[in-house]
């Protein structure tokens, strides 16, 4: 699937989009990866800036799932004309496998959730659908100031512990229980020493991290579906004007 890189790196057309969805059906040589439960699937997919193949990988499942992500920055900004690295998580929280669950947002910490031209997915986050937890503060401004959110931890120099992860997402064990967990995970949500990646870094270390992700796997009783990696640091190849000029 390499040959696609240059194609879909950081944004491309629906046309694209869908094209690629079908070869990596072609590709894995089944529609769907619903028969692979018991055994979670696990996939590494190069830099930050492809992280909008997440939605084919998320797509390929027909069951309802609780849907995670972890990531420096939003991705859920709407009404882009395509699909992009910062808009995908939006058609995500749509999906029918996703709307009636319970979704998660780890590890902001960067300027554009208080950005007012990012179209955030309110009904969601007031609705209890989306739960948020921005790393060391919470956001202000826009409807922040009447909508939900959890901070992690009191501020960037505090070290986060499993006593608060596990006081944080007891509220939503019910909800980790009732159905299996995908986990989508950009690794710009860590520090800068724990990850070299293209993108700016986050506030979480790796240890932070994978202990939330402990608790979330532990509170849905194993039932981990899926999880996708991005982060890594690889060589900018890109097609077009337009995403050169991005």
């Amino acid at each position: 699937m390499e040959e696609w890189g240059p194609s879909l790196r950081i944004d491309c057309s629906w046309r694209t989009y869908w094209g690629f969805e079908r070869a990596l059906s072609e590709k894995v040589g089944r529609e769907n990866d619903d028969d692979e439960e018991g055994r979670p699937l696990v996939t590494f997919f190069g830099s930050n800036d492809f992280h909008h193949v997440a939605l084919p990988l998320i797509r390929r499942f027909q069951q309802e799932f609780n849907l995670v992500l972890f990531d420096n920055h939003p991705d859920w900004f709407k009404y882009y004309p395509g699909i992009h690295c910062g808009c995908w998580f939006s058609h995500a929280l749509g999906l029918p496998t996703v709307n009636e669950s319970q979704a998660f947002h780890f590890g902001g910490a960067s300027g554009e959730f208080e950005d007012w031209w990012g179209f955030h997915p309110w009904k969601q986050i007031d609705n209890g659908k989306l739960a948020v937890f921005p790393t060391a503060h919470e956001w202000e401004g826009l409807n922040w100031n009447s909508s939900k959110q959890s901070q992690l931890k009191r501020n960037w120099r505090r070290t986060l512990t499993e006593e608060a992860v596990r006081k944080l997402l007891t509220p939503y064990r019910p909800q980790l229980r009732a159905r299996p967990l995908y986990i989508t995970f950009d690794k710009d949500c860590l520090v800068k020493k724990d990850n070299m990646q293209n993108w700016n870094s986050g506030l979480l270390s790796r240890e932070e991290a994978m202990l939330i992700v402990k608790v979330l796997i532990e509170f849905s009783e194993g039932k981990l579906l899926a999880m996708d990696v991005t982060g890594d640091f690889s060589p900018v190849e890109l097609h077009g004007v337009y995403r050169h000029y991005l």
